[in-house]
């Protein structure tokens, strides 16, 4: 086969950034929804609403497509993605609820580190000098907002950091699985799983919604599935230490 040219290069990695920007502008306006949820939720409910609103959102879908476009030889990988992204979500959520929106964000800032080094590690990317000036710039600016020392810093902030670290690991996970899965079909198999794993502490903690409640949900359910279905997208035109 003939390799891309270097304008149709340029082109993919334009696309793929603009689509994870939009992805990033869609994972931060859940945000608000999810502290107003907070306020009576558990983070596991939360996350619980999160994923169940995203499958009937996409089932229609599935439906039209044919659930056949569901078929992985990788449920292994599916599911072990599932968990590493229920633990760094429910750890995120719990933490916008207890840390000021601003603080949180900026902590979860070191997100691109943890990408950066784990793609160059296990996805043999190769990552020059200017990936690495960008993202120490954009790790400056989280300290300059962190201001370390000077703003105390204790185990929620520890929590967002782990988030973090679990967040840039499932990018990992998916870098390596859109090669061969569909960005629709890995989207579905990470709601539905982590809707398994919320369901038993959803219970335990229940706290029936009001109907305040419902339109946080359906954000944070249909922003929630659009995000990660273009970060997915965006994988598969650039590598993850770009996106």
């Amino acid at each position: 086969s003939v390799p891309p040219s270097p304008t149709t290069r340029s082109s993919g990695l334009l696309k793929g950034v603009l689509i994870a920007v939009l992805s990033m502008v869609l994972f931060s306006s859940t945000h608000s929804a999810v502290r107003m949820l907070s306020d009576t939720m558990s983070a596991f409910e939360i996350v619980f609403w999160r994923m169940a609103v995203s499958i009937v959102v996409m089932l229609p879908y599935f439906f039209w497509a044919g659930f056949h476009t569901l078929k992985t030889n990788r449920l292994g990988l599916h599911t072990q993605r599932a968990v590493i992204n229920f633990a760094g979500m429910v750890l995120w959520f719990h933490a916008i609820a207890v840390v000021p929106l601003g603080k949180a964000v900026a902590i979860h800032f070191t997100l691109p580190l943890f990408v950066l080094l784990l793609a160059a590690i296990f996805l043999r990317e190769k990552v020059g000098p200017r990936r690495i000036a960008a993202t120490v710039v954009g790790f400056s600016g989280a300290l300059i907002i962190l201001r370390p020392g000077v703003v105390s810093i204790g185990i929620n902030e520890g929590m967002i950091l782990l988030s973090a670290v679990l967040y840039a690991a499932t990018v990992i996970y998916l870098k390596n699985m859109v090669k061969t899965e569909s960005p629709m079909a890995m989207t579905f198999y990470t709601n539905a799983l982590i809707c398994l794993l919320c369901v038993v502490p959803t219970i335990v903690l229940w706290v029936p919604p009001t109907v305040d409640d419902i339109m946080p949900i359906l954000v944070i359910g249909v922003l929630g599935m659009l995000a990660p279905l273009l970060f997915t997208v965006a994988l598969r035109f650039a590598d993850a230490s770009i996106v």
